[in-house]
């Protein structure tokens, strides 16, 4: 690559034919490519994990090598192209290369130019060490996402470790729902009883089926055996003028007529039902009984078939009321036949209506579409990783039973990594939010910080002791050092 950018690159690259020229270790030399607008630390970080540590890297990218590390970095080509990285990391290499040009000069003058820094960087130096307070102690946090169980499960695979580096939907661990299960058992019980009440209703409702046409046939016989003996002059009504005045007989031909419902058999009640009178013979020598009765009423009422009783006590058999006739005739003894005639057609209907077999039916019927429902549904549960982050902890095995809200897996986000110190209130002058801090990693000195966040209440770890402050402080300039989390740091200010 004959581009002059190459020359101002240190020793050590090679050319890749994918990622283009990288680093295999730390080169002596390495840019701060935040300084890029739109490269967030995060992106650094990766593209110093691929072997990009300068600005001139950059600049040599082709339209291949910016596409393949927009993949790595799981964003957008469109966002480098955009932003204008490549032109950015030229423009930034052209600047040094003027400032090393406008430097370059003979012997002598490196030489007069290399001791004034020296003495520029030691009064610097000291400057700073004047002013400089007493380290303050801290711990390195970051930012941590919790992940739940969305319900009852028992776990069958983890596919994650602590300390394994996780993106965006990627799967952690795969479940079985235990709570579809146990309500799949639970529905089919449902179904499995209402079945059972269906099969129990359909039972009874041959036997009242049959008990019930067989009374609306007596009942049709009687009623075509008094239109066939009815006479001129004959009149016929039913006993007083309200529900009280109908009669009941049993099924069979060979029953004595039950009371009228209200008053007791045998006994009408004159005072109640004025001009009524009950009048019972023999018309037959098979032993058919007959009842008259003579009123001055309106025409008769036929109820329901199957609702008997009387006014002292329940009948002795389901009954079925006889219609009489009015002084029309057999005019209302036809329309009674035609009515019984609808009944019995219907008789089915209003049967299993009666007896509750319908609402049974229905019942049964939405218990299996629920359980058809539950039985799509898919009883594996898979969690993955809600964003990006280093696994911190996973705290179940396979084969666990876990209840729904429970924490599995912590994630860890190193990118929203900060440092938190409890500031003594004596020294509360010495950080303001804004201010700009040196911190010292275990192993690694030199880090900036920027404070954040002063918080406004004070705190009292043991009574009597001074109060203390707890400030946040969040990456600022170079990228913090990998260290685990939790470590203890020094935090310097020079205010």
């Amino acid at each position: 690559m004959d581009s002059p950018i190459v020359s101002t690159l240190p020793s050590g690259f090679q050319m890749d034919r994918q990622y283009g020229l990288i680093y295999d270790c730390i080169p002596s030399r390495t840019d701060d490519l935040t300084r890029i607008s739109g490269l967030h630390p995060r992106e650094a970080a990766q593209l110093n994990k691929q072997g990009i540590f300068c600005f001139g890297q950059i600049a040599l990218w082709r339209h291949r090598e910016q596409v393949r590390f927009a993949d790595d970095l799981q964003i957008p080509f469109s966002r480098i192209v955009d932003e204008g990285w490549v032109s950015q990391a030229r423009e930034l290499c052209r600047e040094r290369t003027t400032s090393a040009n406008g430097f370059s000069a003979g012997s002598f003058r490196t030489l007069t130019t290399l001791i004034c820094a020296l003495l520029i960087g030691f009064l610097f130096v000291w400057l700073i060490a004047s002013q400089q307070h007493a380290p303050l102690a801290g711990i390195l946090i970051a930012d941590v996402t919790q992940v739940k169980l969305p319900a009852n499960s028992a776990v069958q695979h983890v596919h994650v470790r602590p300390g394994d580096e996780v993106f965006t939907g990627q799967k952690l661990l795969t479940l079985e729902n235990s709570a579809l299960i146990a309500a799949r058992v639970q529905q089919q019980k449902r179904v499995r009883e209402a079945e059972r009440t269906v099969q129990r209703l359909e039972a009874r409702l041959l036997f009242e089926q049959e008990t019930r046409r067989a009374e609306l046939v007596a009942a049709t016989v009687r009623l075509q055996q008094d239109l066939s003996r009815q006479r001129p002059g004959r009149n016929l009504a039913r006993s007083g003028t309200g529900a009280s005045g109908i009669l009941f007989f049993s099924a069979s031909s060979r029953s004595t007529p039950l009371a009228a419902i209200g008053q007791p058999a045998g006994k009408p009640d004159s005072k109640s039902q004025p001009g009524v009178t009950l009048n019972a013979s023999d018309t037959s020598t098979s032993g058919t009984r007959s009842v008259r009765i003579v009123a001055a009423a309106s025409p008769a009422v036929m109820t329901d078939p199957g609702r008997t009783a009387t006014a002292g006590k329940p009948a002795a058999s389901a009954g079925v009321p006889i219609a009489t006739a009015d002084s029309g005739g057999g005019e209302a003894l036809r329309t009674e036949l035609s009515r019984l005639d609808a009944l019995q057609k219907n008789l089915q209907q209003h049967v299993a209506n009666a007896i509750g077999l319908t609402q049974a039916r229905e019942i049964l019927l939405d218990a299996q579409e629920e359980l058809q429902r539950l039985q799509t549904e898919e009883t594996e549960l898979l969690i993955s990783a809600p964003n990006y982050g280093l696994v911190g902890t996973v705290e179940v095995e396979v084969g666990d039973q876990l209840a729904s809200g429970k924490t599995v897996l912590r994630i860890l986000h190193p990118d929203r990594r900060s440092v938190v110190i409890q500031l003594p209130g004596s020294r509360l002058p010495e950080l303001s939010t804004g201010e700009m801090v040196e911190i010292h990693f275990p192993g690694a000195r030199g880090y900036e910080g920027r404070v954040v966040s002063i918080s406004p209440m004070t705190t009292a770890e043991v009574t009597g002791s001074e109060a203390r402050v707890a400030v946040k402080i969040e990456p600022a300039g170079r990228i913090w050092p990998t260290v685990p989390v939790g470590c203890d740091v020094q935090v310097c200010s020079w205010k």
